[in-house]
C-alpha cells in the first residue's frame, strides 16, 4: 500500500535567498532578484540582466575545502548540506539516504573550458579534473561522496521540467517503499556559455538557483506533505498532468492546498483565460516565478515546490505575480506536483 510521503526539509539556493528562512522572507516581502549580472562579461551580449545568485561561496556550506568545483556542483552540494542538516539527518549504511537531481543544462563551465583547453592548445595539457567536472551527473556524484549517501541516486534530465520530474520520482520511490530518505530537486546556473547560446531565445530574464527537498515516509509530527505527482506531454499536457496529478493524489480540485506547475513558462507565467484548470481557484497555486528569479530552467519546478511548501508553512499569502491558472496546451511537457498541510 502507497505510504504518505512528507517534505521534511526545504533547501534552495536562489537569486532572493538561500535557506527555508531567508526565502520565506524574500517571498513575503516580494523581493525581486533581477539585476545586472555581475558573475561574467556580458558586454557583447544580448542578456545584460538576469536572476544571478550573488556573493555566493560554498566555504560557507561545506567544512571540506575544495581546490575546484563547477557552479552547479557547488549549488547543488550548498543545498544540499541545508537539506540534510534541516532535516537531522545523518546519513549511514542502516539509514541511507538517496538523492533525485535534475538538470536542463548540466555543467556547461566545466565542459566549455575543457574544450577550450583541447581545441586552443596541446590536448596533453588538457586537465581531466575539468572533464570529469563537465558530465551533467556531476553535482549527484559529488553531493553523494561529500555527504556519504549510499541510497537510491539518479540524475533527470528532461528540460524544464528536470527538477519537477525528479521530486516526482523521489516521491514515488519513498511512496512504494523503495526509499525511505530522499533529497529531490534541481540545479541550473548562469554561465557566458549558456547566454551566449540562449541570446534572444528567452522567455524573460534567466536565472540561476538549486533548490532541494528532503523527503520521507510521514509520520505524527509530519507537517507537509507531497500528495500526487502527474506527467504528461503533447496536446492538452498542461489539463492531462494536472488530471492525473489529482487522481494520483485522491483528491477534487475544491481540495487543494499548493500545486506546482512545471513546464513551458510563455503558457505557464501567464493566467489563462481560455480553459482554466481550476475555475475561481481559492488556494495558492505556486507556479512560476521567473519575474523574482528569473527563469531558472531545470531548477524552475524544484523552487516553486521550495515555494508552494514554505508560503502553506508560513502562511504566506502568494504575490500575483506567483499565481497561474495554466493553460490546457503546452509546447513542452508538464508535471504537476500537489503538495499539502498534514491532517
Amino acid at each position: 500500500m502507497p505510504r504518505p510521503v512528507a517534505i521534511r526539509a526545504v533547501a534552495p539556493i536562489t537569486p532572493i535567498g538561500c535557506g527555508a528562512e531567508s526565502f520565506a522572507d524574500a517571498l513575503r516581502e516580494q523581493r525581486c532578484g533581477i539585476d545586472e549580472v555581475v558573475g561574467f562579461d556580458v558586454t557583447d551580449l544580448a542578456v545584460q540582466v538576469a536572476g544571478e545568485v550573488q556573493d555566493f561561496d560554498l566555504d560557507d556550506y561545506l567544512e571540506s575545502v575544495k581546490s575546484y568545483v563547477d557552479r552547479s556542483s557547488a549549488f547543488a552540494l550548498a543545498a544540499a548540506a541545508m537539506a540534510l542538516g534541516d532535516a537531522q539527518w545523518e546519513p549511514t549504511a542502516e539509514q541511507p539516504v538517496g538523492l533525485a537531481l535534475g538538470t536542463e543544462w548540466g555543467c556547461l563551465d566545466s565542459m566549455a573550458l575543457f574544450a577550450e583547453k583541447i581545441t586552443t592548445s596541446n590536448p596533453k595539457f588538457a586537465q581531466p579534473l575539468l572533464f570529469t567536472q563537465g558530465y551533467v551527473n556531476a553535482p549527484n556524484s559529488l553531493v553523494s561522496i561529500e555527504f556519504g549517501l549510499r541510497g537510491f541516486n539518479t540524475c533527470i534530465s528532461c528540460g524544464r521540467t528536470s527538477g519537477a520530474a525528479a521530486i516526482a520520482c523521489a516521491f514515488d520511490q519513498v511512496r512504494h517503499g523503495r526509499a525511505d530518505r530522499l533529497l529531490a530537486g534541481g540545479v541550473d546556473v548562469l554561465s557566458r556559455v549558456l547566454c551566449s547560446s540562449l541570446d534572444g531565445k528567452t522567455f524573460g530574464p534567466l536565472g540561476e538557483a538549486a533548490a532541494m527537498l528532503a523527503i520521507e515516509p510521514a509520520n505524527g509530527d509530519a507537517h507537509l506533505l507531497i500528495l500526487g505527482a502527474g506527467q504528461a506531454a503533447g496536446a492538452g499536457n498542461g489539463r492531462r498532468a494536472f488530471e492525473a496529478a489529482l487522481a494520483d493524489a485522491g483528491i477534487d480540485a475544491d481540495s487543494l492546498d499548493a500545486i506546482v506547475l512545471s513546464g513551458d513558462p510563455a503558457a505557464i507565467g501567464l493566467l489563462s483565460v481560455e480553459r482554466p484548470l481550476v475555475e475561481n481557484a481559492q488556494p495558492a497555486l505556486v507556479s512560476w516565478l521567473s519575474t523574482s528569479v528569473g527563469d531558472t530552467m531545470g531548477a524552475s519546478g524544484a523552487v516553486a515546490a521550495c515555494a508552494a511548501a514554505l508560503m502553506l508553512r508560513f502562511g504566506i499569502m502568494p504575490d500575483a505575480r506567483h499565481i497561474a491558472v495554466v493553460s490546457a496546451d503546452l509546447k513542452e511537457s508538464c508535471v504537476v506536483l500537489i503538495i499539502g498541510k498534514a491532517d
